[in-house]
């Protein structure tokens, strides 16, 4: 059975951004709110863990604060989706070091790929054969914007996507501006509809995709601690490693 959780992103502020990378600034939306941080270019490293890697079982998992406490990172967000909670099965493609611990997954929740080769990231619409030439890739979704443009527009959306996207909860997400500077954040309180909205009206968000949220979406950051929910065993987590 698949669940359906929630995800986490990042994103640009319409007009030149005032904060720091080290930063994370929040925004008042509709009925929640938006944080998020920002990387230019070359100023921060990426990489996709993965929890059997990092002291447990191939089926086991970490919770989000459990990735934080054994690595030495300065951002985390929750990563893809779960076929199964117990044993911890991920749900599409999960590559770390370039070996892949999951394969690609064919449905409306899979849409996005996020891949990163260090300080270079994309997010690829799934399927993609430029995945391949990335070391670090999860995909995840929907896909939320593609081109500066929403994925949700002039299509008619299924039962379950419509009402996943329709669904206030804790949304981890990543967006990529149009002069590729990387935004990770994380909504709560608003739907993947409404994030989306406030992506395309109050950033330079090019490409943009969720991953998994509700009770297993959380984030972390050096500065701000725990973000959302640190409840769920997790297969992978995103970590950000800040360039001096």
């Amino acid at each position: 059975m698949i669940y359906f959780f929630g995800l986490l992103v990042i994103l640009l502020t319409a007009s030149s951004p005032a904060y720091a990378a080290a930063d994370v600034k929040k925004f008042e939306w509709e009925t929640g709110e938006v944080q998020m941080s920002q990387f230019a270019p070359g100023t921060a490293s990426i990489e996709i863990l993965v929890a059997e890697t990092l002291g447990v079982g191939r089926r086991e998992g970490l919770l989000l604060l459990e990735f934080v406490q054994r690595t030495d990172y300065d951002y985390f967000l929750s990563g893809g989706y779960l076929s199964e909670f117990v044993p911890v099965i991920p749900l599409g493609l999960v590559r770390s070091k370039d070996r892949d611990y999951s394969k690609a997954h064919n449905t409306w929740l899979t849409t996005g790929i996020f891949c990163a080769s260090g300080s270079d990231w994309v997010i690829l619409k799934h399927p993609s054969n430029l995945a391949f030439n990335y070391p670090d890739c999860i995909q995840a979704g929907p896909l939320m914007i593609a081109n500066s443009k929403s994925n949700f527009d002039n299509r008619q959306l299924s039962f379950g996507e419509n009402r996943l996207v329709s669904d206030a909860q804790n949304i981890p997400f990543v967006c990529i501006s149009n002069t590729g500077t990387l935004y990770f954040g994380f909504s709560t309180g608003i739907s993947t509809l409404s994030l989306t909205k406030f992506l395309l009206i109050e950033t330079f968000c090019d490409s943009a995709m969720r991953f998994s949220g509700s009770i297993s979406g959380g984030m972390w950051t050096a500065n701000t601690g725990l973000l959302g929910n640190n409840e769920v065993l997790l297969h992978n987590a995103i970590a950000v490693k800040l360039i001096d």
